[in-house]
């Protein structure tokens, strides 16, 4: 018997070729695992990333082809999955924030330490609210939006509270407004407008917290590798956004007061060091190791996971974050040098569980796909590997400038080289997923890659040389930022363009209408007919999203069909709209 289905067919072409397989896509909870139209996925990597085995679900597909049903029932499909682009406007305004005041603003200050010859001519006030933004407004509302459309899809269920999830966009986007705006303005040494971004942050984080949470109680799925990680990660945020809001209210409140002019109207430098590290090592690692957890061995197609050692690691990384928070805190180092040692140790030993940089097992060797994610991928794991060892240096140092070289060195490490390079790297493979589309332009992609990793290599390596006190280091240091920027923006246009570009659908011209072709290819193709299926009888066909999804899995026969309606009497009514006389 003839095969239908290969292991280089889409999903899109599958279903566009055979909408009878919706219903076997039903049953592995498969239809919309991204835009309507299904992914520009190969078989055999969409079968390996949704855990199915190929070769069952390949002969579950064979068969309903070879049924040749004479009608294709109709699959309900909650509306909210429908043409869900809930993600769109997080990622847009977090590309917006990092190349303004997040990197950007921060490649501009940089420059000007540079032009200085010290880190030390810049003012604090500045570094923090760089620092708030491109922590909040480029890692947080990517995250966010992020897993308000993931979290539905890998848990077989509906977003719970969609409205709320709205409204925790809108509250971080007025905390970044009011952060900038009231930065440039305020001139007070007890600023308020930190408190009140920090509590709108608060706000955002605590709602993000019972969505995801209510979207989690609502699945009957098992519970995944993933999961654990991704419920602290959600925990950490809150606890992150209530620190940082405590510590406002105290510079609000007078309690930090100095006369060092380069340190008043903002925290002190220790504090906000720590509120970074519970940020990141809290909330975004958590939620990038969980994710890690799922998708690297089809993503890389490498050895499975090692289950057991990851569970493991998970309670020990998140005990030994208390007391390094605590310890970032109140200035404790012997607790905050047993506990680094404790999280480079065990997120090393965590690396090597995911197999990043294990050998392929060759499963996915014959399918052809873009693969351009997997060095961010992989280069990103290299990067939190190598800024853990940098890390671990300043236990071998007491000069203070030394210390604060080693953990700028190591923080740029962690956002540029480890989360930036992932949160890339995972856009780049998922993005086309949720849009139905192919990465706008390959050559961007590659442009991406090498100047993100050009500038993060000379940023950390000069950083690590200006130990020396050099001014012509800290030149060169400068200017390491611009590149990083540029990659960023070339980042913002790919991705920018593939969620809004019309989703790519291949539909055969129909040149003489016999009632064989589908519902969308005739009302994509011949609009004016929309008003006559409308008389007709079919109410819904207005909808655009119910015509590119459900219109895709039915031809105009069938749908007469389910709806009684008389197909003889309504096509010439068809073709006239047509223009076919």
């Amino acid at each position: 018997m003839a095969k239908h289905i290969d292991r280089n067919m889409t999903v899109k072409e599958v279903l566009d070729q055979y909408p009878e397989t919706a219903r076997v896509f039903k049953k592995y909870n498969l239809l919309i695992v991204g835009k309507s139209c299904g992914p520009h996925e190969p078989m055999a990597f969409f079968t390996k990333a949704h855990g199915v085995e190929y070769d069952q679900f390949a002969a579950e597909l064979e068969a309903a082809i070879s049924e040749k049903p004479e009608k294709v029932d109709l699959i309900e499909i909650d509306p909210s999955l429908i043409g869900d682009t809930i993600y769109q406007k997080f990622v847009k305004t977090a590309i917006l924030i990092s190349v303004t005041t997040g990197c950007l603003y921060g490649a501009i200050k940089l420059f000007e330490a540079g032009l200085g010859g010290s880190f030390d001519v810049l003012a604090k006030k500045a570094i923090q609210m760089h620092g708030s933004s491109q922590l909040v407004g480029w890692i947080g509302l990517y995250i966010m939006g992020f897993f308000y459309f993931i979290l539905p899809r890998l848990k077989g269920t509906t977003l719970a509270g969609r409205k709320w999830a709205n409204l925790s966009y809108f509250l971080v986007l007025a905390g970044l407004i009011i952060r900038a705006f009231f930065y440039l303005l305020e001139k007070s040494d007890t600023p308020l407008y930190p408190l009140v971004a920090g509590l709108l942050d608060t706000g955002a984080a605590a709602i993000f917290l019972g969505v995801c949470w209510g979207t989690l109680k609502k699945s009957a799925e098992p519970k995944g590798i993933q999961d654990n990680f991704l419920l602290a990660g959600m925990v950490w945020f809150l606890v992150s956004g209530i620190i940082y809001s405590l510590l406002n209210l105290q510079l609000h409140l007078g309690v930090f007061k100095t006369d060092n002019p380069l340190i008043a109207g903002s925290v002190p430098p220790y504090l906000f060091s720590a509120w970074v590290h519970l940020f990141l090592m809290g909330f975004v690692f958590n939620f990038i190791f969980g994710i890690s957890a799922k998708t690297v061995p089809s993503f890389l197609d490498t050895p499975p996971v090692r289950e057991g050692l990851i569970r493991k690691f998970f309670y020990i990384y998140n005990i030994a974050l208390i007391g390094y928070v605590i310890s970032a805190l109140t200035r404790i180092q012997a607790i905050y040098f047993i506990t680094l040692l404790l999280i480079s140790h065990f997120t090393w030993l965590f690396i090597a569980s995911l197999r990043v940089f294990e050998k392929k097992v060759g499963d996915l060797d014959d399918v052809k796909m873009d693969r351009s994610h997997e060095r961010f991928i992989r280069f990103g794991y290299g990067w939190l590997a190598i800024s853990l060892g940098i890390a671990l240096f300043q236990l071998m140092s007491k000069d203070s400038y030394t210390l604060h070289m080693l953990r700028g060195a190591a923080n740029h490490g962690y956002t540029v080289g480890f989360v930036s390079m992932l949160m890339i790297g995972f856009s780049m493979k998922m993005i086309p997923v949720f849009t139905g589309n192919q990465i706008w332009s390959p050559s961007l992609t590659r442009w991406t890659f090498w100047l993100l990793n050009i500038g993060n290599t000379l940023r950390i390596g000069f950083e690590l040389l200006s130990i020396t006190k050099d001014p012509t280091i800290h030149h060169i240091v400068g200017v390491t930022g611009f590149l990083e920027v540029t990659a960023l923006i070339f980042f913002g246009i790919n991705i920018w363009v593939t969620m809004t570009k019309e989703e790519a659908y291949e539909v055969k011209p129909i040149e003489v209408f016999t009632g064989n072709e589908t519902v969308f290819a005739l009302t994509e193709q011949f609009p004016q007919t929309i008003p006559v299926l409308r008389e007709a009888g079919f109410t819904k066909i207005t909808n655009p999203m119910l015509r590119k999804t459900l219109g895709r899995a039915i031809t105009v026969k069938k749908a007469c069909d389910e709806q009684k309606v008389d197909f003889n009497a309504l096509k010439p009514q068809i073709i006239i709209a047509m223009g076919e006389y």
